[in-house]
């Protein structure tokens, strides 16, 4: 039977979430605002654009949406580029996802051209069939559209796919299409009470299990 399997990328491909903290703090420096590592986490699963319109919003920021979004993604395309490292243990894992016949995805909020540059970066991106970043849907997680378009690129049904994801609201999404959900720790800011199991490590999955 063949098997699907969905990464989230920020806190499972690579620890990206401070280089989003980073970019956004940088970004809204230029507007006076001290935007804190905490607040931005309360919006962990939001696309970048929802993240920047709420922010500008609260804070009368009188410039164009189109204009913040287009700087923040050139500030965060340059901090991975220069910055992100794999996961411990991630080549290992997508070599045994590839081994056990596992169609593999990753959907994210963040944008499709940064995970392509990424997963270049690591040497992976020809494992990946379905690469949905956070410009090609209209709602961040915990709605599911994301992950379905994932599952729809891939041909997969929802009971015949795994998703991985360090964040609750992705873990929420992937529950809401009924997949086995798999909660990733090393990196996790929030508990995950609703995982089907929780993994500190890629080294933990027994995939004949999933």
């Amino acid at each position: 039977m063949q098997r699907y399997f969905v990464f989230d990328f920020d806190g499972v491909i690579t620890d990206g979430i401070p280089l989003q903290d980073e970019a956004y703090v940088l970004l809204f420096n230029k507007y006076g605002l001290d935007v804190s590592v905490d607040y931005l986490h309360t919006h962990i699963g939001m696309t970048s654009r929802q993240v920047i319109e709420k922010i500008a919003k609260e804070n009368n920021i009188d410039e164009s949406l189109d204009s913040l979004v287009q700087a923040q993604k050139a500030l965060v395309k340059d901090l991975y580029a220069t910055k992100a490292e794999p996961a411990p243990g991630l080549h290992a894992f997508v070599s045994k996802l590839q081994d056990s016949n596992f169609t593999i995805a990753v959907a994210s909020s963040t944008q499709s051209d940064i995970l392509k540059l990424v997963l270049t970066k690591f040497g992976i991106v020809d494992a990946f069939v379905s690469i949905v970043g956070g410009e090609m849907i209209s709602k961040g997680k915990p709605d599911p559209e994301m992950i379905q378009k994932s599952l729809d690129n891939m041909g997969a049904s929802p009971a015949n796919s795994v998703a991985i994801d360090d964040a609750r609201s992705g873990i929420l999404a992937a529950n809401a299409l009924g997949m086995y959900s798999i909660g990733y720790m090393h990196y996790a800011k929030t508990e995950i009470p609703e995982a089907d199991v929780l993994v500190n490590d890629f080294a933990e999955l027994d995939l004949s299990r999933l």
